[in-house]
């Protein structure tokens, strides 16, 4: 995915926007003045507030599947890829916090179509990932098999989310790393036999 400068300032505007003044302060108006231009240019680069959302998510998609399918390709065993996946998506998140709250706002599942789709495409893809590495935990005896890899995933990615939502509800005043390390060491505790 190629990304212009300006499409770049757009979605990092458009995420800060999400992060300090929710789905009801994000609007092109609003992106216009946070960005400093008109909302004319604006439409000069994107269709609607929705295709600005929707490139963030894809962004947001590309990034996540060029930082995490090289872990799981890697030779280092099931624990250790599933610890190094959540530990990267840590240290992304911690770097840019105003994307966590693109990912965790709820209000912008019901925004359209075309979001959601976008949304669901990130979701897939890091439960496919993840069930890949469960199952090849499983298969290797690695990892407990009384368990549906399925619901496996469920747990680490609702944890993972679970841990992200309390960072921000505490206004990013802890490492997310340090805790998401803290939390993963458990998380494989649970998986493993």
């Amino acid at each position: 995915m190629q990304i212009t400068h300006r499409q770049q300032q757009v979605i990092d505007a458009c995420a800060k926007l999400l992060m300090t003044q929710g789905v009801q302060g994000l609007t092109t108006k609003n992106l216009a003045r946070e960005i400093g231009f008109s909302e004319s240019a604006l439409y000069r680069h994107f269709a609607s507030k929705e295709s600005i959302i929707a490139f963030l998510l894809e962004f947001l998609f590309q990034d996540i599947q060029s930082r995490l399918t090289p872990i799981a390709m890697n030779s280092k065993s099931p624990s250790d890829q599933v610890k190094a996946i959540f530990e990267s998506q840590f240290l992304f998140f911690e770097k840019h916090p105003f994307y966590l709250v693109a990912i965790l706002s709820e209000g912008l599942f019901d925004a359209s179509n075309e979001i959601k789709l976008a949304m669901m495409k990130i979701v897939n893809f890091k439960m496919q990932l993840l069930n890949q590495l469960i199952v090849k935990g499983i298969e290797n005896r690695i990892f407990r098999a009384d368990i549906p890899a399925e619901y496996l995933v469920h747990s680490l990615m609702g944890n993972f989310r679970l841990l992200c939502l309390k960072w921000k509800m505490q206004d990013f005043k802890f490492s997310l790393t340090h805790k998401g390390k803290e939390m993963m060491y458990y998380q494989i505790k649970i998986l493993e036999k």
